[in-house]
């Protein structure tokens, strides 16, 4: 009788220790696919800001400047330049309060902050 009580215990360790590893397979899985989409987020939020950046050119600056000091002699190019200038700013913040929101990967105030450019 003792044998088979032994065996019985030991048969109910197994199916424990089996169920725990399946949940721990189960998490594992879920994080592996929550640092997937947060990479293919945070790979999509850079193409876009890199296309920004390359409209921006080597004016930026100055047409920062000129926005500052003479709004009225903004052209059509340079508004494009400046929307995308600020637009890529956004979208960093952006970027970080979605992966945040999908992995933790950012605090509040990391993002928060990322938005005073």
């Amino acid at each position: 009788m003792d044998s088979q009580r032994l065996n019985d215990w030991i048969q109910t360790a197994t199916g424990i220790a089996i169920v725990v590893g399946l949940i721990l397979v189960i998490v594992e899985l879920q994080q592996g696919r929550d640092t997937v989409r947060s990479q293919l987020t945070s790979d999509g939020f850079a193409q876009i800001d890199q296309l920004r950046t390359s409209i921006l050119g080597e004016e930026a600056a100055t047409v920062i400047a000129k926005s500052c000091y003479s709004p009225h002699d903004l052209t059509s190019t340079d508004l494009v330049i400046l929307d995308n200038y600020y637009s890529s700013i956004i979208g960093r913040n952006f970027r970080m309060k979605r992966l945040d929101d999908r992995g933790g990967f950012y605090s509040e105030d990391d993002w928060k902050e990322s938005g005073s450019g």
